[in-house]
């Protein structure tokens, strides 16, 4: 019998409100996981992805950073990355500052941040020896993964636009989170769907045998390109709702665990 692929957003999908893997998503996933390959797809960083990764026991690559990232774990390799120029993320900094309470930006091993903001900080923990500095050369030393900011206001996000917009990195964009006052840059050449592809080819399984299922706008490329996307009931996303399968039940009432009696039985 020819395996699965199926890759999993983590917030909004694997994990609940309290940002847990709930016991019966749990217990479904481990009946199936030899049944299946199983792919994290998320816009966290490595660290924090490991501590759901080895409770779900998993030994697959991760899909980190929204698709910039694809990681093996259990060997350190990196298999895939984009980066965002050092000097584009500290122009955008000084440009979006005026308008933004909260700024991230991460490298391997350095955090710049702007602002105290714990619902970021659960998504980017904060790293050790952290200082918070002027600006992001201060402390990053290559280019970055991130760059995250706070949209508090309208203009927020009209300054951001028309940043980007004259620019001169024609591949990277600006996009905004799905039911939250943040936005990121982005990468058109990475995506949750180009890494995910990636990982066809690399395992060798058809988009009929590929199964994804998240939450968010940045779901939207992975849902794309395998043959069996789902949506999560609680996405806050409308045109996700209307585009593709929706699941039984949301995040907070194990909507993966019937999804993956679905797809396994």
């Amino acid at each position: 019998m020819n395996k699965k692929l199926v890759a999993i957003d983590i917030d909004g999908t694997l994990i609940n409100s309290n940002y847990e893997i709930s016991t019966k998503v749990l217990q479904s996933f481990l009946k199936f996981k030899d049944q299946g390959i199983f792919i994290l797809a998320t816009g966290r960083p490595p660290r924090s992805v490991i501590s759901y990764y080895k409770e779900l026991r998993l030994d697959s690559p991760l899909i980190l950073y929204n698709g910039q990232f694809i990681k093996e774990e259990k060997n350190n390799n990196i298999q895939w990355q984009y980066r965002f120029p050092l000097s584009l993320v500290e122009q955008f900094f000084t440009y979006i500052k005026p308008y933004s309470s909260t700024f991230i930006s991460e490298d391997d091993e350095h955090q710049f941040f702007y602002g105290d903001n714990p619902f970021l900080f659960s998504y980017f923990p904060k790293m050790e020896n952290l200082v918070h500095t002027k600006k992001p050369s201060d402390v990053l030393f290559q280019d970055p993964w991130t760059a995250v900011f706070s949209c508090d206001t309208p203009l927020t996000k009209k300054k951001a636009i028309e940043f980007i917009e004259k620019c001169s990195y024609s591949n990277i964009g600006i996009r905004f989170w799905s039911g939250s006052a943040y936005g990121e840059f982005y990468d058109k050449r990475a995506n949750k769907g180009v890494a995910l592809e990636y990982l066809q080819d690399y395992f060798h399984i058809t988009k009929d045998y590929s199964y994804a299922v998240g939450d968010s706008l940045n779901d939207l490329e992975m849902l794309k390109v395998v043959g069996h996307p789902f949506v999560m009931k609680n996405t806050k996303n409308h045109a996700l709702k209307e585009k593709f399968p929706v699941t039984r039940a949301g995040n907070d009432e194990d909507g993966l665990a019937y999804l993956f009696e679905e797809i396994f039985a």
